[in-house]
């Protein structure tokens, strides 16, 4: 009997005699469901949502330019593209006082968030993964991911949470009403021109509409294939001259060692473990960890072998985006820039679709017909729900002064430069010079 229990909770075709997708569809319960994916949220570090900070970009650019350019900071590419949901938030926070301004970047994260793993529970998608206890448990492990502290509610970052936002419509079941036909077209677009991952979604699109070549998912691609448009202009004029120029370092020893310790272990048993795991004697040969990459993407082949197709098409999906990682990341400056990513924590960004698609898989093993392939994926089940509760919380970072400054700014007249420390530390600060009201 809790056999049956626990394959039902996992398994990508729902058996539950209870009629859930039924009581999912109700409003009152998707708004539940927000909200306690809100309060997972919060729980994990809930000194960083009492007193919010500025991180990376959120200050030094996408504030500092809105606060600069006004509405044309919306057009300034950055890192290649354009980023406009970053640019967005900025801007609607010209509105209120500076001090403001990091409650309502996390306050536009903490929604992304939020909406991605709602949608994910919602009908919408019971054509993709039917099992309606299967999606509420993937939700509610995406909220409490480990190994993804980078991407924790932060407006910077939000763009890859909006993506996966972007994927879960374009593989949905396609809107009744007006109402959802233009929150799919504005997901699509919002997500498109925050990020280059529309390059990355237009193949799932296309794949979307020939599967079904419906007036819908022509809809979806058109948008999709508008969003690659704009934005593979801007990184064919910008990208030689935005992105870091430190030597890559690749190598197979370096890439194995990338997948074993951000994805395959990093994704199931969080970042703290994975940090003392790595000492160990078998990490220092090349050979072995080289083994245990191959041996995780043989259980991603038969998981993709025997899963369904919306795990194929979110393969296809984190795939290109490791690819586009791997060929131009930004995590140093000076050094070999895989030899950092090979460093537990270090550009856990890069990683976070291909460990939802990591877990996924094995979420998908866990379920299968075949018994020693279940009883494979169940121990990996497991072991996530370990990495969890290592990963669970938050330290606070260490508080700056900006409250201080930012009143400091709001009294002091047209003209003057003030600096706002930022996280992480060593970023450039934020500078901004008053100007005349």
């Amino acid at each position: 009997m809790g056999k049956l229990m626990y394959r039902s909770a996992v398994h990508f075709s729902d058996r539950a005699r209870f009629d859930a997708a039924t009581l999912v569809s109700r409003p009152a319960v998707l708004c539940l469901f927000g909200l306690s994916f809100s309060v997972v949220l919060f729980a994990r570090c809930p000194a960083m949502i009492l007193h919010p900070e500025f991180w990376a970009e959120d200050g030094v650019i996408w504030y500092a330019d809105a606060y600069t350019a006004g509405r044309y900071s919306l057009f300034f590419p950055q890192n290649g593209y354009l980023q406009t949901i970053s640019r967005l938030v900025a801007l609607a926070a010209q509105g209120f006082p500076l001090r403001w301004a990091p409650s309502l970047f996390l306050a536009a994260a903490l929604i992304i968030e939020t909406l991605t793993a709602t949608f994910l529970v919602s009908t919408r998608m019971s054509t993709a993964w039917p099992s309606t206890s299967g999606r509420v448990l993937f939700a509610f492990i995406y909220v409490a991911l480990p190994n993804s502290f980078e991407t924790y509610l932060n407006l910077t970052n939000a763009q890859w949470h909006l993506a996966i936002l972007a994927f879960l419509v374009l593989v949905s079941r396609p809107a009744n009403s007006r109402l959802g036909k233009a929150w799919d077209l504005g997901v699509l677009a919002l997500s498109g021109l925050s990020g280059p991952y529309c390059m990355f979604l237009l193949p799932i699109a296309i794949w979307q509409l020939s599967d079904d070549p419906a007036a819908a998912e022509l809809q979806r691609a058109v948008i999709v294939a508008i969003c690659c448009g704009i934005q593979g202009s801007f990184l064919i004029t910008t990208i030689g001259d935005s992105r870091s120029a430190a030597a890559l370092g690749a190598g197979a020893g370096t890439l194995a060692r990338i997948v074993v310790v951000q994805i395959l272990l990093g994704g199931l048993l969080g970042m703290r473990v994975t940090s003392r795991i790595i000492h160990a004697a078998l990490f220092n040969s090349d050979d072995a960890v080289i083994t245990i990459a191959l041996a995780g993407l043989l259980l991603c082949i038969v998981a993709l072998w025997r899963g369904p197709p919306v795990l194929q098409k979110a393969a296809l999906f984190a795939g290109l985006v490791l690819l586009a990682a791997l060929w131009r990341p930004q995590v140093s400056s000076m050094m070999l820039q895989w030899s950092v990513m090979t460093v537990p924590g270090a550009g856990q960004r890069y990683f976070l679709i291909p460990i939802l698609l990591w877990i996924g898989m094995v979420m998908a093993l866990a379920a299968d017909p075949n018994r020693s392939l279940r009883y494979l994926g169940s121990m990996f089940v497991l072991l996530l729900f370990g990495g969890i509760a290592a990963d669970w919380s938050y330290l606070r970072l260490p508080p700056t002064d900006f409250r201080e400054k930012a009143q400091e700014f709001a009294l002091a007249p047209p003209g003057t430069r003030i600096e706002f420390a930022s996280h992480p530390a060593g970023f450039s600060p934020m500078v901004l010079i008053k100007q005349t009201p």
